[in-house]
């Protein structure tokens, strides 16, 4: 079949033994379906480098072996239907980086449990597409659904990609596999997990920007620093920071910008947060417990936290100074049921119970040349309208961004209070309001 170029009807292979389509590498179009389904030991599409067209219905289910799409970087248009479904071991689609989104007319990826990477810039576009009927599920964290995709889609940006199973370190020969194997990964799709390890620092993960899955460190006790980690910019799963004995601050995640939870543990030389200037979106627990030294939440200057967020400061003996914006903002939200998501107690007095950190936050002196706490925004939730409370403001910039740190309006504001959000802001939005007397950061809902 060398010679074949084009296939006036469909092709169907079921229930064969080969494992890739070498001998179709000059296939060039079908005019009806490819389908692909129960053959045992197919683990990837390479011999289709040269396959451009399919008429119909591209098939490829019930394939326990298929780990990815590999072969298909050429393939640009489906003239029906994308079908994926049931291939157990499939973990990377990313091949599809050509298809022409006003081709494909539906998107089926459906119980692909490995299936980690679906960001590839045609199935990106296809997914943006209004004419897409898509049935997206039951795959792994990162293509569980459409807007799984679509949020990959917005962070990745041609990153080199790695780990769809994630990875754990426990000692110097993984440290060596990872350098000789993923030094060069910016975008870990898995999970990352350090765990009771003797290294010293962690300058070989300097090139990681996105963690989709969770990073895990924990009992590493000649660990120091952070330092290592100074491209992150988003972990899409949890940050969690325990039993590391020697770590003394957060230094090396300056450029962290949004992470799912939160969770710094026992770590017995941590007096602050020094480090996570940047960090300005928690989507779910901000969970601090058991730090014997930690005496303030200093360092946390962008910070901004909903009254969706599960919030835990409990068994922090130090702890006295609990008047940070983000937690002054959070316990005063009208929003906020009265049975705050939040525990607070054994700590330092000042930070013992929900009470005494209202207290101090409306007690504490604040200058008012230097703050701009007191500005409200009105309507909340809006429409598209925003109104500021200052009539007053000269020569301030407003930047509008969305929960994963995406910038939707850049505005400045001389005498004016009201700004109009774009059309495609939607949901929990952030407003960062600059000024020569300081920087605030408050949020809006937009209908």
């Amino acid at each position: 079949l060398e010679s074949l170029t084009t296939i006036e009807g469909g092709i169907y292979f079921r229930k064969n033994g080969f494992k890739n389509f070498e001998g179709l590498n000059s296939l060039v179009s079908t005019g009806n379906n490819f389908e692909i389904t129960t053959n045992l030991n197919l683990t990837s599409c390479k011999g289709l480098e040269s396959f451009t067209t399919c008429g119909s219905v591209f098939n490829f289910y019930d394939n326990p072996e298929l780990v990815s799409m590999e072969g298909l970087e050429n393939l640009t248009a489906i003239s029906n239907a994308l079908v994926l479904q049931r291939n157990e071991k499939l973990e990377d689609i990313s091949a599809f980086e050509s298809l022409d989104s006003n081709q494909v007319k539906v998107v089926v990826i459906t119980d692909n449990p490995t299936l980690e990477i679906c960001n590839a810039s045609g199935i990106c576009q296809v997914l943006n597409s209004t004419q897409t009927n898509t049935d997206i599920k039951n795959n792994g964290l990162a293509c569980e659904s459409k807007d799984d995709i679509l949020n990959s889609c917005q962070t990745s940006g041609g990153l080199k990609k790695c780990l769809p199973n994630g990875f754990t370190i426990s000692n110097q020969t993984d440290v060596d596999l990872y350098i000789s194997d993923h030094s060069e990964c910016q975008e870990i799709v898995g999970s990352l997990t350090i765990d009771n390890t003797e290294i010293e620092d962690l300058n070989w993960l300097s090139n990681v920007q996105i963690i989709n899955g969770n990073l895990l460190i924990s009992n590493n006790s000649s660990l120091e620093s952070m330092l290592g980690f100074e491209n992150t910019t988003t972990v899409l799963g949890d940050l969690l920071i325990k039993s590391n004995g020697q770590i003394k601050d957060f230094s090396g995640f300056e450029n962290l910008k949004s992470t799912n939870s939160l969770i710094v543990q026992n770590e017995p030389q941590i007096e602050n947060f020094e480090g996570l200037t940047n960090l300005s979106t928690i989507q779910e627990r901000f969970y601090i417990d058991s730090n014997e030294s930690l005496l303030d939440f200093s360092g946390m200057d962008s910070l901004v936290l909903s009254n969706q967020n599960l919030v835990t400061v409990v068994n922090n003996p130090l702890l006295s100074v609990c008047d940070a914006p983000f937690l002054c903002d959070y316990f005063n939200d009208p929003i906020s049921p009265l049975e705050w998501k939040a525990i607070v107690t054994d700590n330092q007095e000042g930070c013992n119970s929900i009470n005494e950190i209202l207290s101090n936050c409306n007690t504490s002196s604040i200058d008012p040349e230097k703050s701009l706490l007191q500005i409200t925004l009105s309507p909340n939730p809006t429409a598209g309208e925003i109104y500021f409370s200052d009539e007053n403001l000269q020569n301030v910039k407003i930047t509008v961004t969305n929960l994963t740190g995406r910038i939707l309006l850049v505005e400045k504001l001389n005498g004016t209070k009201k700004i109009d959000l774009p059309t495609d802001a939607k949901g929990m939005l952030l407003i960062k309001i600059e000024t020569d007397k300081g920087v605030a950061i408050k949020r809006i809902l937009k209908r």
